[in-house]
């Protein structure tokens, strides 16, 4: 493949995951893992990407937000199978919160679908909901406030007054990046104020984010890396990075690849 298709290659697989690894791009393109590191330095140098932890992101600012549309069937499986560890987590009778996100939707449709009923679940996002109200013996509490389209989330002032006299046995919440220095960001100022309430009115912090999104930080900080009790991530997270947020007193959980997720 010539050095010109190598580099179109790897900009398709940022459009469809805005993150791409080393040691996936020297299989891929035949290459070995010094070629490829090599390639990327280029292509950052021309401002065709920004090379990361393990590989390269898609070149976007710290304020980007991308629609909720985009986001549907990217990482699906790994979506699923951290949306099944949160599953597990959830105990009968618990009041739950979760925050607008496709991984959150992914265990809202667990909880709709899934055999524990006794759950109380609390949302400031639409596509929750959406999910929910296929099950009528599920109660839900839908927060509202100023209405987000692109990504079909309640926020503002009522949503953090509302939020602010409500408490949760668990919080799910969701964000666009996280690092090991900053630790848990989203790019927009009043979903990073939601989610923040979120964590502070919960007996028990979760966040969830998929592998891809390590690396990089967005805007506003959610939580710092020790703010939280526990990540969900997938199988792709690094070891070493995992035993870093372990040290700061965060439970690690990386999902298993589920086979045949529907």
């Amino acid at each position: 493949m010539l050095a010109d298709n190598r580099k179109e290659y790897i900009l398709r697989k940022l459009e469809e995951r805005s993150f791409v690894r080393v040691n996936e791009l020297s299989r891929d393109l035949e290459l070995s893992e010094a070629t490829v590191r090599k390639l990327l330095m280029q292509m950052e140098e021309d401002g065709l990407l920004k090379r990361n932890w393990g590989g390269a992101v898609a070149v976007s600012g710290v304020a980007t937000e991308f629609p909720y549309q985009d986001k549907m069937s990217k990482q699906l499986t790994e979506k699923r199978s951290i949306a099944q560890a949160a599953y597990d987590l959830i105990g009968d009778g618990e009041t739950v919160f979760l925050d607008s996100g496709t991984t959150t939707g992914q265990l809202a449709r667990l909880i709709a679908r899934g055999p524990k009923r006794n759950i109380v679940v609390c949302t400031n996002a639409l596509n929750i909901l959406l999910e929910l109200v296929k099950a009528e013996d599920i109660r839900t509490i839908m927060i509202g406030g100023e209405f987000r389209h692109s990504i079909y989330s309640c926020v503002g002032p009522l949503s953090t007054l509302v939020m602010g006299g409500l408490a949760f046995d668990k919080s799910f919440v969701t964000g666009s990046h996280f690092t090991l220095n900053r630790g848990f960001s989203t790019p927009e100022l009043r979903e990073a104020s939601t989610k923040q309430s979120a964590l502070k009115m919960a007996r028990y912090r979760v966040v969830l984010m998929d592998s891809d999104k390590f690396g990089m930080d967005s805007m506003v900080i959610i939580a710092p890396p020790d703010g939280v009790d526990m990540l969900i991530t997938d199988w792709k997270l690094k070891p070493e990075v995992k035993g870093q947020f372990e040290q700061m007193g965060v439970e690690v959980i990386a999902a298993e690849e589920m086979a045949g997720a529907e």
